[in-house]
């Protein structure tokens, strides 16, 4: 249930601010070729970086259950998501939003995604 509650709203505020074509500060565009068509395909990007390093790391927990117990395993991938929703915040705050960095946060979230979704099946 927890790992839901700090999931769930991350992931469409983040897919809310990478597809603005305006960035943080006022009258300003993040590039000048920024479009909402552009926006989008970093918002469908997010999803796409989240599935791909799942699957990765999904397939290391299976075999990393069997030396390491699902109890460290699950606390790994809830702390994951600490790291992410600050480097969000903190991304947004001095890098101003940028879209690159803003989408790297979602290695994380892919690990913490298969981490609880592995680790689930096994309890």
């Amino acid at each position: 249930f927890m790992w839901h509650m700090s999931n769930s709203p991350a992931l469409p505020l983040l897919g809310q601010v990478i597809s603005d074509p305006v960035g943080t500060a006022a009258n300003r565009r993040l590039t000048a070729a920024s479009s909402d068509r552009e926006g989008m395909l970093w918002a469908c990007g997010l999803i796409v970086i989240c599935n791909l390093v799942s699957a990765v790391v999904a397939a290391a927990t299976d075999a990393m259950l069997n030396y390491v117990s699902w109890k460290k395993i699950l606390f790994f991938g809830f702390l994951t998501q600490l790291p992410r929703t600050v480097g969000i915040a903190v991304i947004m705050r001095v890098a101003d939003s940028n879209r690159v960095l803003l989408s790297a946060t979602q290695i994380l979230h892919g690990v913490s995604a298969s981490v609880n979704g592995m680790s689930c099946m096994v309890v």
